[in-house]
């Protein structure tokens, strides 16, 4: 198994509580690189630090020993430990036995680290979520707080188990240890900004699987760990905090990288370095955000025109002491351009009553005129675009150069409902034996301001829960805006990131089980800027399902098409 923290901690151990240790003081280190002997010796002193009565052990009162329904029925999200605080350098321990359906590798622990305690918070964010097979997935501070999930990081001693007592299948062989086993299960907030997770599940037979992961969080603020019950339950639970046993020492800088770099300077312009942001990672695995004014910038020559490289200096431990610096550079263009012109597609802009501008939305091709008529293709990322007035007019800005030009713009219509007809055509084979992506219905234009109403009935094989109608929003060559299943879920560049379905479905095994020979509704809304769905389902049983897709942009409300296409299911279209 690798070991997550090999080269890079040192294991700080105080407190020693038998006298079999005597002479180690309180200030001694081990590094973690140490013989196996050692090794256990040192988790000895851990283990019984952590029994001793007070000292640095403080027991957590959980609500309950319990969590979970005994018949391991509990799904996915519906039962959870209790979510216990960790303060920064300190560790949790839970502590409890395990017990799981059987049915999948994952129907048993889950632990989720998230900002917070309360999942109905308005704050609340996840770091990450960890599964007991070796698989997870990073949560909202990934995108927000660049607190970065990474599977490599996920080691176990399970293929090893497994080898070791002959066992031709390992997941088979894990599922048979894992059930009725005793975890001990050790989350470590480490100062430098990491969450360190290691699972210790010993079985019946005293078979040992060890899971571990590690993951950065933030260094000062406390992190939240939970277990969660999926097709499983845990018995037996305690927890307690104890000082972090991962202490991270100094570190040099390993690499430097860099962003918002400038692609382009006028000629006469010296604002080399205006606007760069840099962020150092260091040899430990750690990495951390760099002020300006840590960094050495070397101008380049700046009097003539031509590509330019600046070299970028950093020379700080993870501690803030000076050290052997490290490099990074990034290059530029010196211009002389004297103008900029933009090539912009065709498009309208439809303003409501009473709106004054619209954030510019058209393509645009950028280019620079240097002295001698030459043109240079520009970034658009480099340029500022105004917003479109209600008179079309607009301007775009390039290093002080501008162009300006006029759009069309039309009064948006009032809204309005369309009757979508396809005269009875069928999309998919009738024994729902289609595959995914093979099958479509004829693509249908939805305009400006206008809600097309389609009703078909959708038939499915009810293996799962996506074998049933699938809508396709995309412009006329195809290129997609988003895809949306009937279980609330979807992709696309106009909906991740973007769009927030809601359902009404409260079960979805009672749903799947109503939707072969199901009648549907789907209104499809084009508000100009972004798209609305909503779905209504006619269960077989008598229960009607709502489900909707808001707010998922779309670059052209002019190129706005919708189509149907199945998985495993068929639809007849009215």
């Amino acid at each position: 198994m690798n070991n997550i923290q090999k080269g890079l901690l040192t294991l700080m151990v105080a407190g020693i509580a038998s006298a079999s240790f005597v002479g180690c003081d309180e200030d001694d280190t081990f590094d973690i690189n140490s013989p196996d002997w050692l090794s256990s010796r040192i988790d000895s002193i851990a283990d019984a630090k952590a029994n001793q009565a007070g000292g640095d052990t403080v027991k957590v009162e959980l609500s309950s020993a319990e969590y979970g329904e005994k018949d391991n029925s509990s799904a996915w999200w519906t039962d959870f430990s209790d979510a216990v605080a960790i303060p920064s350098g300190k560790m949790l321990t839970f502590e409890f036995d395990n017990y799981g359906s059987g049915a999948n590798n994952w129907n048993n622990w889950n632990l989720c680290v998230a900002n917070s305690g309360n999942r109905e918070g308005d704050s609340y964010a996840e770091y990450f979520c960890l599964r007991s097979d070796m698989y997870g997935w990073g949560g909202d501070l990934e995108k927000n707080g660049g607190y970065a999930y990474d599977a490599a990081n996920i080691s176990s001693n399970y293929a090893e188990a497994a080898e070791a007592a002959g066992a031709a299948d390992m997941w088979e062989f894990f599922r048979e240890k894992i059930e009725g086993s005793h975890v001990v299960m050790k989350i470590q907030h480490v100062a430098a900004g990491y969450c360190y997770v290691t699972a210790t599940m010993t079985a019946k037979d005293g078979t040992v699987l060890i899971e571990e992961y590690r993951q950065t969080c933030s260094p000062a603020d406390d992190i939240y760990a939970f277990l969660v019950c999926d097709g499983s339950h845990f018995e037996k639970m305690s927890a307690y905090i104890t000082p972090a046993e991962i202490v991270i020492t100094e570190s040099n800088p390993a690499r430097l990288e860099l962003a918002n770099t400038p692609a382009f300077l006028t000629l006469g312009d010296t604002a080399y370095h205006t606007g760069v942001t840099a962020k150092v990672y260091f040899e430990d695995g750690t990495s951390a955000d760099v002020d300006t004014l840590d960094l050495s910038f070397v101008a380049p020559d700046l009097s003539t025109v031509g590509s330019k490289t600046v070299t970028v200096i950093y020379n700080k431990t993870s501690r803030g002491n000076y050290c052997a610096p490290v490099y990074a550079s990034y290059t530029l263009a010196v211009t002389d351009f004297r103008s900029i012109r933009a090539e912009v597609a065709d498009y309208t802009y439809y303003f409501d009553s009473g709106v004054e501008s619209m954030p510019f939305s058209a393509t645009a091709v950028i280019y620079g005129i240097s002295s001698d008529g030459s043109e240079t293709l520009l970034n658009n990322a480099d340029a500022i675009f105004s917003n479109v007035a209600a008179d079309g007019s607009w301007t775009i800005t390039y290093q002080g150069l501008s162009c300006t030009g006029v759009a069309k713009v039309a009064v948006k219509p009032a809204p309005y409902e369309t009757n979508v007809t396809y005269g009875g055509v069928t999309v998919g084979a009738e024994d729902n034996t289609t595959g995914w992506w093979s099958a479509f219905s004829e693509d249908k234009q939805l305009h400006i301001s206008e809600t097309a109403v389609v009703k078909f009935t959708n038939y499915s094989s009810k293996v799962s829960n996506w074998n049933n109608f699938v809508l396709i929003l995309r412009k006329k060559d195809l290129s997609e805006y988003a895809v949306v299943r009937a279980d609330n879920y979807g992709w696309g560049v106009g909906y991740e990131g973007i769009c927030t379905p809601t359902t009404t479905v409260g079960d979805w095994a009672t749903w799947l089980a109503e939707m072969d020979g199901a009648p549907v509704t789907l209104k499809v809304t084009n508000n100009g800027t972004t798209v609305d769905i909503e779905a209504t389902m006619e269960g077989t049983n008598g229960n009607t399902y709502v489900q909707t897709y808001n707010g998922i942009a779309i670059t052209d409300p002019d190129d706005v098409f919708f189509a149907f296409t199945v998985d495993g299911s068929h639809i007849v279209l009215e």
